[in-house]
């Protein structure tokens, strides 16, 4: 659908200002990414006829460039030909959204956004009308997570404790991702057989106490299975959605909201297909490292902004005295920020 949806035009002459490195000393977070630093309407409380301007300013508050241009919508409820635009064509009233320029946008610098509105519509006298205008940005992002696991042979164990952890870097972004495996050195006894990363996925559960799984198979041969817990966090302030989701237009849906897309590799290795996800597996085509890619993503659904998935690795080797796994985790999303003003608007039968 294209065009007005449950909002009109609002906002007029919006003037877009890339103000380059004007965020200097602007603070960061790594659990942040786009934000709406300021959005001020003023005067708060008019006369029918009357102007009110807007000021929003929209920051990288996170600490990597933004990897994409994003949206803004301007709407409120109630809202019709009383107000009444004026000057350029203002797009972030319509359901496209108005597209601004954040690709690139360094850590700390903003883009600022201006301009103003008119109520024209009648108000009888002694009646006064509230309305709320929303501001809604709509940003592409992803979060990588790498860490490593050490697979030890028991007897090899026994004579020297490898240290689990060697490294566990997470980018910046509203979404926090954990591997959640207490214990990072896994010890075993040896099984003739090699690491297999094949598999389909399988349903299981999500709080795993036992690190490895022996089990025989109909030819008495042993498959040693490895669970990898991992916690999908919301921590931004506003709410993630499925990639690609940002062109639709504001208006979010129960089936699309809280969810995040999740890409797994263990050695390179794609083990997504292998990984417990409480809705979806699908494969599509992905920009990862700026190269586009056909892969397999798990689609995962927050509740109370946590969400978890665990990925069975099977026929673990411990042949080998010890070996490190390299872990890395791909988190893809859209996010939404939404803030909102008060305006009130009295008749003009009452300045007198």
């Amino acid at each position: 659908m294209k065009g007005k949806i449950l909002f009109f035009g609002i906002i007029v002459s919006i003037a877009i200002l890339l103000s380059g490195c004007t965020g200097g000393g602007a603070s960061t977070s790594s659990s942040a990414g786009l934000v709406i630093d300021v959005f001020d309407i003023s005067p708060r409380e008019i006369y029918e006829g009357e102007d009110v301007f807007i000021d929003l300013v929209v920051r990288n508050a996170g600490n990597k460039d933004m990897p994409e241009n994003s949206r803004l919508w301007i709407y409120g409820s109630n809202f019709d030909t009383t107000w009444q635009p004026s000057g350029d064509i203002v797009y972030a009233t319509n359901e496209d959204g108005l597209e601004i320029p954040t690709k690139d946008l360094i850590p700390g610098d903003q883009i600022s956004i201006s301009g103003s509105l008119t109520y024209l519509a009648d108000i009888p006298q002694g009646i006064t009308k509230e309305y709320e205008i929303f501001a809604r940005i709509c940003y592409p992002y992803l979060t990588t997570y790498a860490t490593n696991l050490w697979v030890v042979n028991r007897d090899e164990a026994r004579l020297e404790k490898k240290k689990g952890i060697e490294y566990d870097k997470l980018s910046s972004g509203p979404i926090g991702i954990s591997f959640t495996l207490k214990d990072r050195t896994v010890t075993g006894r040896a099984v003739r057989g090699t690491i297999n990363v094949g598999g389909s996925a399988q349903v299981g559960t999500t709080t795993i106490n036992i690190n490895i799984n022996y089990e025989t198979d109909d030819n008495g041969n042993t498959i040693r299975t490895l669970y990898l817990p991992f916690e999908i966090t919301n921590r931004g302030g506003g709410i993630p959605l499925v990639p690609y989701r940002c062109q639709n237009g504001p208006v979010l849906t129960p089936e699309e909201s809280n969810r995040v897309a999740l890409h797994i590799e263990l050695d390179g290795q794609d083990i997504t297909s292998m990984c417990t996800a409480p809705e979806n597996l699908v494969t599509t085509t992905l920009n990862i490292g700026g190269n586009a890619r056909t892969v397999d993503i798990a689609i995962v659904r927050l509740r109370q902004n946590k969400g978890r998935i665990t990925c069975k690795i099977k026929n673990i080797d411990f042949d080998v005295p010890q070996k490190s796994y390299d872990i890395e985790v791909t988190a893809f999303y859209d996010y939404y920020i939404t803030e909102s003003r008060k305006v009130i608007v009295k008749s003009e039968e009452d300045i007198y």
